[in-house]
């Protein structure tokens, strides 16, 4: 795939390819291969300020075109999976997997990385009965296990001049889980669950050894819950979760903090309460949810076109809606669905020291998405769509400057013929609206550089042709 792209030093260059075989030595007894890889050569715009983001979204940052910024890499990976019924009441799903990254790099600085990552995982499922009761369960494991070279240089041009960094990094993780369902009566199940995990990190610093660092994250996480299944398929459920989540090397890795920069495990206890089901024309699934989580690790950009920087949060608070509805509309011809999201995020601060309990940046306060999708037995279909981003969204955390929301019409349409080709036209944002789609989050915009605004695309339309068989 080539593209131009909307912006100014926007231009890629994708090459892709894949192979997926398998073969059945009998009925859920499969052995599949699958093999990506990928030759990726990107221009970085880089990003603007919210005036410019807003009123000349084609232009490339400030020293982008200067220093050629890129993203190239090439990827490979290569999965070896089977999914094998091992009697009636069990079934085994797993595999083995390694993947080759090579990445060049060069915004404000260059950053070359030569990473290899391999892993295996494995789950079973048991369905049966206990004590006159239906029940089940499933457990496993994964592991992974990856290094990566990296070197860091000054950009000269878009070249790699003086090398000012070199480092080896080595990572592992391995989680141990169980889940299970014990139905009390014919609709009701108490749900329990825990995870064990354990992850390392191992850092050397190849140009000055004082900075090679070493650490290693334990965790027991349990789960308990409640779940209400109907006749129809219909569940009402309730569920209590602990998680933890590690620090990656960007958090640990911190230039000029010699070592490690003392970030912890990121802890928290969610609470939910949802439904899904279906009936009639309707088709549903809505979760409300809360969070407490205690050292959340947050980022923010310390200076324009370098790694953010981490840190963890004292006390902060998700909770929110999650919502989807299908409507099956009923037509004279042919199939017409309604289909709706809407997610309600209200992520702040529980009495922070410094941000009391204001809101997180970037994360949108309500999203909501409509789609009409038409598919006529003849192998039409047509589906226009409305992204809506319905309230403005914080862009630091002391809560001085919001980004604007946005409303995008976007039309996709083809033709799906028998022979298992199929023809389309992507139309997107029909309405050329000028928005700002992503930004980086900044501690405070009165005083922190604000040129973290990835303008979003103008009226775009792509077409093509796809075969499947």
């Amino acid at each position: 795939m080539k593209a131009d792209g909307y912006r100014t030093h926007s231009k890629q260059d994708q090459t892709r390819a894949s192979l997926n075989v398998g073969y059945t030595f009998g009925e859920e007894q499969e052995v599949r291969l699958i093999v990506t890889g990928a030759d990726i050569n990107q221009e970085v715009p880089g990003t603007l300020s919210l005036n410019a983001a807003l009123t000349t979204p084609e232009n490339a940052g400030a020293g982008v075109e200067a220093n050629d910024w890129a993203r190239d890499q090439k990827v490979g990976r290569m999965t070896v999976q089977t999914h094998w019924r091992l009697s009636d009441d069990l079934v085994f799903e797993g595999g083995i997997y390694a993947t080759a990254t090579s990445l060049h790099h060069p915004i404000s600085i260059v950053i070359d990385q030569e990473i290899h990552t391999q892993g295996l995982f494995g789950r079973f499922d048991w369905n049966g009965t206990l004590g006159g009761h239906k029940a089940d369960l499933f457990y496993g494991l994964s592991y992974r296990q990856g290094t990566s070279n990296q070197g860091l240089y000054v950009n000269m041009g878009g070249q790699s001049g003086f090398q000012f960094g070199r480092g080896h990094q080595e990572a592992s993780g391995l989680d141990i889980f169980a889940e299970g369902r014990y139905f009390t009566t014919e609709k009701l199940a108490v749900v329990l669950g825990a995870s064990y995990g354990k992850a390392t990190r191992d850092y050397t610093d190849r140009l000055n050894a004082t900075n090679n660092a070493s650490k290693d994250f334990n965790w027991f996480a349990p789960r308990i819950g409640l779940l209400w299944q109907g006749d129809t398929g219909t569940q009402i459920y309730a569920n209590i979760t602990q998680s933890v989540e590690p620090p990656h090397y960007g958090a640990l890795v911190q230039s000029p903090v010699p070592q490690f920069v003392p970030v912890r495990a990121q802890k928290a206890v969610t609470g939910e309460l949802g439904t899904r089901g279906k009936s009639g024309v309707f088709t549903w699934d809505v979760t409300l949810y809360r969070a407490q989580i205690k050292g959340e690790l947050l980022s923010f950009s310390a200076a324009t076109g370098y790694p953010a920087a981490f840190f963890n949060a004292r006390n902060t608070v998700h909770q929110g809606l999650e919502a989807s509805l299908d409507w099956r509309a009923p037509v004279a011809v042919g199939k017409l669905v309604v289909r709706q999201t809407y997610a309600y995020s209200d992520f702040r601060f529980d009495n922070d020291p410094i941000y009391g309990d204001g809101r997180l940046p970037v994360v949108p306060e309500h999203q909501y998405r409509i789609a009409l999708n038409y598919a006529h037995p003849s192998g039409f279909f047509v589906e226009p769509a409305i992204d809506w981003r319905l309230s403005k969204v914080y862009v630091d955390y002391a809560n001085t400057l919001k980004a604007p929301g946005y409303a995008l019409l976007n039309l996709n349409t083809g033709w799906k013929l028998k022979s298992g080709v199929t023809l389309y036209i992507d139309a997107r944002n029909l309405t050329d609206e000028k928005y700002v789609a992503e930004f980086g989050a900044v501690t405070d915009a009165r005083t922190a550089s604000t040129d973290v605004f990835y303008p979003g695309e103008g009226r775009s339309v792509f077409a093509g042709v796809a075969y499947r068989f």
